[in-house]
């Protein structure tokens, strides 16, 4: 019995110990001087709050976006982001749109916990775009502040992390052409997004 309670012990410690190793040539490049690639999918769904609620009632839709990003790590966890959008639209309150482009730039946190899995908080303030499908129809835009947070899991090394997480975005009207009864506020109800960052 005791021979089988040696062994066992010693191959806990040898798994613990794997484990440790593993882990630690996991840990992500997120040390100041590093620069970053990635890319994500999201969907988001949309409500609206008119200026004037007596003419114009509140509307719904949202937005399947495709977002590259880039950043660097100025300082060890700090990173500087910079966001595009593609945004293909449904739902009554895009019904006449095409496409949204738009752009953020930020900052995010990466939290340190001692685990390859490394959690991270940022704020994204940029400008979107929305493209009617009549040319006739102006654009309109939007000023956004969007509130992030996820967790990057490592995929493979310490290079490339799958990234998952939640925004929760208002959108401020900027389209002073439009009627007060046609300009409304927006805040974007979270659905959660998927992605892919690589780090050098």
């Amino acid at each position: 019995m005791s021979k089988r309670l040696l062994l066992s012990a010693a191959s806990a410690i040898f798994a613990l110990t794997a484990f440790a190793t593993a882990a630690s040539a996991l840990n992500l490049h997120t040390q100041r001087g590093y620069r970053e690639l990635g890319g994500r999918i999201a969907l988001d769904f949309e409500n609206t709050f008119p200026h004037d609620k007596k003419a114009v009632d509140s509307q719904s839709g949202g937005h399947f976006y495709l977002s590259p990003t880039f950043g660097y790590f100025f300082m060890d966890n700090f990173e500087l982001n910079l966001e595009f959008e593609l945004g293909l639209p449904f739902g009554d309150l895009y019904e006449k749109s095409d496409t949204t482009v738009g752009f953020g730039v930020g900052l995010q946190y990466i939290i340190a916990l001692g685990s390859p899995i490394r959690p991270y908080v940022g704020l994204l303030l940029g400008m979107d775009f929305s493209v009617p499908d009549d040319s006739k129809v102006d654009t309109t835009k939007f000023f956004n502040v969007t509130g992030q947070l996820g967790i990057m899991i490592p995929l493979f090394n310490e290079h490339v992390a799958l990234d998952l997480g939640l925004r929760l975005q208002g959108k401020i009207d900027l389209n002073d052409h439009l009627e007060d009864a046609q300009r409304s506020d927006r805040l974007i109800v979270p659905l959660g997004y998927l992605g892919v960052r690589s780090f050098w």
